[in-house]
């Protein structure tokens, strides 16, 4: 068992890889909400 482990990428390693992998994937679908979310409060304030 201890030679399969070997070949393997440690996990601190993959659960770095998949946080990265997670953020690049909601931080633009964050930044448009924001976004969204600040023009929507400035028309308020025209209206």
């Amino acid at each position: 068992m201890s030679e399969k482990m070997n070949n393997t990428v440690s996990t601190p390693d993959i659960e770095q890889q998949t946080v990265r992998r997670v953020i690049w994937r909601i931080l633009p679908f964050l930044v448009v909400c924001y976004l969204i979310a600040i023009i929507d409060r400035g028309n308020i304030g025209v209206a």
